[in-house]
């Protein structure tokens, strides 16, 4: 009579990221950032983008979404990868500041290349309106010394405005996201991955 040992315990597969978890915050951080981000180009951005905030705002959504979404995603992740062992505590902590981090990057981001194409349409428009009145500043000794005429200054100050936005754009998108993903995965319970499905036992026969 011969006996057939037991199979080993098999190890429960790990469960997969929460889609719900990244749906929501991908969706929260991209609807919040896209308002202040259109809001502050709305203050220092081009007169076409600032005169149609929905429509900036509409655009900014549907672009960003899949690119938060991915950011979300690589988040959590990297998390579940690096602190799946640790407690509950430092698995919340470093999911909320990863998400938080790449989130408010890219939407840093986003920011960015809007002033750069912003700045790029009001210097033209600057350079065009100061060509004609450009022989009043010949005979102005400080023109002169810094070779710097009004639409020099003009631009100059325009640069400056941008640099200010993307820097307050920084500060409030970090605070933004931190209290969103904050709220999200307090909610969660602190989870990051979806609930383990029920697994039962499997009885073999001989």
């Amino acid at each position: 009579m011969t006996s057939v040992a037991p199979a080993p315990p098999t190890r429960a597969p790990r469960s997969p990221v929460s889609w719900w978890t990244v749906a929501v915050l991908a969706v929260l951080t991209t609807a919040a950032d896209g308002f202040w981000a259109t809001s502050l180009r709305g203050a220092v951005g081009s007169i076409d983008a600032a005169g149609r905030p929905l429509e900036t705002w509409v655009q900014y959504v549907v672009v960003m979404l899949p690119l938060e979404v991915a950011a979300v995603i690589v988040a959590l992740r990297v998390t579940d990868r690096l602190l799946g062992r640790a407690r509950g505590v430092a698995r919340f902590g470093g999911a909320v500041a990863l998400v938080v981090v790449l989130t408010t990057a890219v939407g840093v981001g986003r920011v960015a290349v809007a002033a750069a194409s912003d700045y790029r349409t009001q210097s033209s428009r600057l350079a065009a309106s100061h060509q004609y009145h450009d022989h009043r500043h010949h005979t102005n000794p400080a023109v002169a010394a810094t070779g710097c005429n009004g639409a020099c200054v003009a631009k100059e100050q325009t640069l400056a405005a941008h640099k200010r936005a993307i820097g307050i754009a920084a500060a409030v998108l970090l605070l933004t996201n931190a209290t969103l993903v904050l709220w999200v995965l307090a909610m969660r319970g602190g989870r990051v991955r979806a609930r383990p499905p029920s697994s039962g036992a499997v009885a073999t026969s001989p």
